[in-house]
């Protein structure tokens, strides 16, 4: 086959970049087209995603974090413990700037501001105090209260598409502390 001459070179390559030019104008780079996830303007629900696997390491970590308690003390934190601590079908999270509600399933949702903490007092008189905070990608809450600090961190990906639930409770009573994540995907 020929070589083309070097006239005819460069009008094939101007008219093969005229004919992609209009395809290009068309898909503007990733960079231009990719939303921009703002924490502090979130308003969507999450459905766990995380699988039995994820379901399973709640109940190991709750285990150990009461293994060394004596048999009937741990029968009873094993029962207090695990009605609280499950993965939620859904949950909902509403952030506009540092008003914040995290709604996580049959209990009352949490709503505060990031400036002024909650005060909670349970049905059996304990009192918590719940703080709740943005800083980047990861929507935090701190909850302090009768011998207990429970510590949870909603860290989200990029798009906020996808979160990674982690949550830490470490108390007075608990020989160990009990730790576990699970993963929840955006459904709206």
């Amino acid at each position: 086959m020929p070589k083309p001459s070097r006239r005819i070179l460069p009008a094939l390559l101007a008219a093969a970049a005229l004919w992609t030019a209009p395809a290009l104008a068309n898909n503007p780079p990733a960079s231009e087209t990719a939303q921009t996830f703002d924490l502090r303007s979130l308003h969507a629900t999450y459905r766990y995603v995380g699988g039995e696997k994820q379901k399973a390491a709640i109940a190991k970590a709750i285990d150990a974090g009461i293994e060394p308690l004596p048999a009937g003390l741990k029968d009873m934190a094993h029962k207090r413990i695990s009605k609280s601590q499950q993965a939620w079908p859904t949950m909902r999270i509403d952030i506009e700037g540092d008003d914040i509600k995290v709604d996580r399933g049959p209990e009352k949702p949490v709503h505060t501001t990031a400036a002024s903490p909650k005060y909670i007092q349970t049905n059996k008189g304990e009192r918590y105090v719940w703080r709740q905070r943005v800083n980047g990608r990861t929507l935090a809450q701190d909850v302090t209260g009768v011998g207990n600090k429970t510590t949870i961190r909603y860290r989200f990906n990029e798009d906020g598409s996808r979160l990674t639930f982690k949550i830490s409770i470490d108390a007075t009573l608990l020989p160990a502390p009990i730790t576990y994540k699970l993963t929840y995907a955006r459904i709206d």
